[in-house]
């Protein structure tokens, strides 16, 4: 296993499985932020719909491994009325990441991920190494497979070159 976390909030399973597959990818450990209260059904819809539009921070829980173990973290949260999805902006409100390198994934159904991942951004204790904006359909038909395989091996990749880069640069290598 790697040195890499992807965590996760996911209602659909569409984002859980773009969590999975990354994970999978860079032979990497998952996190899944969960709802206190579940979403099921029509309720469940409505209270997705009023807590966007009323900026609620839902109770939710983290179940997965301690993020400060890791020097490589990928969020990957679910876009929401052109919107970070509530529950991933609670977790990340209410649980500070460890300043190591972080990288997100959002997925949308037809707009608003840079929106989100602005929203994200602007939640982490670091800027962004990476990001990705997929649609939920590239996601279910199979086509984002190819673009989260090259997003994790790049993401992951950065340290090898700036490690190589740092020693070829030192001035007590020679």
């Amino acid at each position: 296993m790697k040195d890499l976390l992807v965590i996760h909030y996911s209602r659909t399973g569409t984002a859980r499985t773009v969590a999975e597959t990354l994970a999978h990818l860079g032979e990497g450990h998952i996190g899944q932020v969960l709802d206190e209260r579940p979403r099921i059904g029509f309720a469940g819809d409505v209270r997705c719909v009023v807590d966007q539009l009323m900026h609620r921070a839902p109770a939710v829980r983290y179940s997965g491994p301690n993020p400060n173990r890791f020097r490589h973290i990928v969020l990957v949260a679910p876009v929401w009325m052109r919107r970070l999805a509530s529950p991933m902006t609670s977790f990340l409100r209410g649980n500070r990441l460890p300043e190591v390198k972080i990288a997100c994934v959002t997925v949308m159904a037809r707009e608003g991920g840079f929106t989100a991942m602005q929203e994200l951004s602007d939640l982490l204790p670091s800027p962004l190494s990476a990001d990705l904006v997929l649609l939920q359909q590239q996601v279910m038909n199979g086509e984002a497979m190819p673009r989260l395989a090259r997003f994790i091996d790049e993401f992951l990749a950065d340290d090898v070159v700036a490690a190589q880069r740092q020693t070829e640069l030192s001035p007590n290598a020679a």
